[in-house]
């Protein structure tokens, strides 16, 4: 993982922005193939939702392999258990359990903190979702 931080001091205003100290990757599945699509799911106590969500990614992909990261950021329902409930079935599942419940910061963890740049030249497409949508089938290769 890489991590930038940067700091600015102007006229006593700091710019300091909080780190990702509470924060955990897992890969649940692989498929054993490189994926060039990375797809990242933000979820904020979707328990009820988010299988479906993950569900529906494996007919959205159309055959495309797709490396799957829910950003399960400051939930405290079942959403992690669910999405630990999905492995088997959807390939290159990752969870990244975040500790502060804010989408800006999963964003940015998933854009400045999962990748190091030589994975993130190997992907040709980033696609991004909320874990209370479902795709439809075959969406993914239209966008």
């Amino acid at each position: 993982m890489q991590t930038t931080h940067h700091t600015e001091t102007t006229e006593s205003v700091s710019n300091e922005f909080p780190t990702n100290t509470d924060l955990r990757v897992s890969q649940l599945s692989a498929s054993g193939k490189r994926p060039r699509w990375a797809l990242a799911v933000f979820s904020h106590n979707e328990a009820r939702t988010i299988r479906a969500a993950l569900e529906s990614i494996v007919g959205a992909a159309a055959d495309h392999d797709v490396a799957v990261y829910v950003l399960a950021n400051g939930c405290s329902d079942a959403t992690i258990d669910e999405v630990h409930a999905c492995s088997a079935s959807i390939p290159d599942l990752h969870l990244v359990e975040i500790g502060m419940a804010d989408k800006a910061n999963a964003w940015n963890t998933f854009i400045h903190d999962l990748f190091s740049d030589e994975q993130a030249d190997d992907l040709e497409t980033w696609f991004f979702m909320d874990g209370d949508v479902t795709l439809a089938a075959n969406a993914m290769p239209l966008l």
